[in-house]
């Protein structure tokens, strides 16, 4: 955060509530320079995600945590990407998958999968 927002936070809430995160990270990869910033944006990459809407700061494993999908009861949280996974892995195929919680598996859909990371993503 650029240092001029610091204290017009703090005239709204307490400075130790708020926690650093950086834009580039998700799924606990960060997208980005690594070399490039302070220890503190460093320490925002360990985060494994950029907050959202239905996300929330988990302050013991310090990192931010979008909301589970309540569809998928049986799905955990994988704290070392930060993401909620299904108890299967989905396959390594060419096609989208689906998860059907009552079946406990991935269900292929007649969608293909297309490349959609971007240049500075590589």
């Amino acid at each position: 955060m650029q240092a001029g927002g610091w204290p017009i936070l703090g005239e709204f809430r307490p400075m130790e509530e708020f926690v650093q995160a950086s834009f580039n990270v998700r799924g606990g990869v960060y997208k980005g320079d690594p070399l490039v910033g302070t220890i503190e944006d460093q320490k925002a990459r360990e985060r494994k995600n950029f907050p959202g809407i239905g996300s929330s700061y988990d302050k013991e494993l310090d990192m931010f945590v979008y909301k589970k999908p309540e569809h998928f009861p049986s799905w955990t949280l994988n704290v070392q990407k930060g993401e909620w996974q299904a108890p299967k892995q989905e396959p390594e195929d060419e096609f989208i998958h689906d998860w059907n919680e009552e079946g406990q598996e991935w269900v292929k859909t007649d969608l293909l999968k297309v490349d959609t990371e971007l240049p500075w993503q590589q």
